[in-house]
């Protein structure tokens, strides 16, 4: 028999959908979710290749490391002001079927919790965030994150613009304190072979390495989340 005909989507598509992306966000805080999540998710289905324009950006490149291949990388965190009311919500396009275990969960919702703190989140906007790499990581483990999390956060929400050759390794507490990771002698090494990267920030108790030069890498050791502006800045 004949294949059945395709389907021909109207050409006011966008329109059509405007009713469902209203319903979605209604529903969303009905059950208190991000609306910030149902723009993102209808504005997939009408544009797939398109994502809700964001208001602001910011990007920071991280180390990571893969227990089990054994294998560090880099990755990269964007950071997205968008509409919505003071969410901060993983992309659910991008990390629809990424895993998060606890201690990566809990670094987010520090650097979170922190900015908060410091008085600079904006509440009548969301902020998004997705982490991806090359090749692509199907799990986000530890809490290695959570300076950069922090760091990109604030340039994001203060307006500056972030140094991108500037890494940073280390967990971080609600009150931003900065704190030691696992296999930082592998992170500062793919560090140092990603000629993108000239400065790796670790947390001041990270006992593996000391700060100062390595090789072409400056290495940083920051007790507090607040003292990361001064290596992270633009200049």
């Amino acid at each position: 028999g004949r294949p059945p005909a395709a389907v021909q989507l109207p050409s006011d598509v966008g329109c059509f959908l405007h009713p469902i992306q209203d319903c979605f966000a209604s529903l969303a805080r009905h059950l208190q979710l991000p609306t910030g999540w149902a723009s993102d998710l209808t504005q997939w289905f009408d544009t797939p290749t398109r994502y809700q324009e964001p208001l602001r950006l910011r990007k920071i490149l991280v180390p990571f490391y893969v227990e089990e291949e054994q294998r560090p990388g880099i990755a990269t965190l964007e950071v997205a002001l968008v509409a919505g009311r003071g969410e901060f919500y993983p992309d659910p396009l991008a990390l629809a079927f990424i895993t998060r275990d606890t201690a990566f969960q809990t670094a987010f919702n520090n650097a979170c919790t922190y900015v908060r703190h410091l008085g600079w989140w904006c509440e009548d906007a969301a902020v998004c965030w997705r982490l991806q790499a090359d090749p692509p990581l199907f799990s986000l483990t530890g809490g290695s994150v959570g300076g950069a999390c922090f760091a990109a956060l604030w340039h994001l929400l203060t307006d500056t613009v972030n140094d991108l050759s500037v890494t940073i390794s280390a967990g971080i507490t609600p009150v931003g304190q900065l704190l030691p990771v696992d296999h930082i002698p592998a992170k500062r090494d793919i560090v140092l072979a990603t000629p993108a990267l000239s400065d790796l920030v670790v947390a001041a108790d990270q006992a593996e390495v000391q700060a100062g030069p390595y090789d072409r890498l400056r290495l940083w050791k920051v007790s507090h989340a607040a003292d990361l502006a001064s290596h992270g800045q633009h200049t």
